[in-house]
């Protein structure tokens, strides 16, 4: 159970990014990845290259 509930940001995350990849070039951050751990790291990374590939 609590692998599942620890996997689901991951899940969500590796959804948006196919979606950058096929539709828009948007990822935000969200209370979804504010995990305190690897998984917000990541996540901000993505953020904010999202961000500069805006510009």
């Amino acid at each position: 159970m609590r692998t599942k509930k620890a996997l689901k940001p991951m899940d969500i995350m590796t959804d948006r990014i196919r979606r950058m990849d096929k539709e828009d070039m948007v990822f935000k951050m969200e209370d979804t990845f504010k995990t305190d751990d690897e998984i917000e790291v990541l996540a901000e990374a993505f953020s904010d290259m999202s961000d500069r590939l805006q510009v």
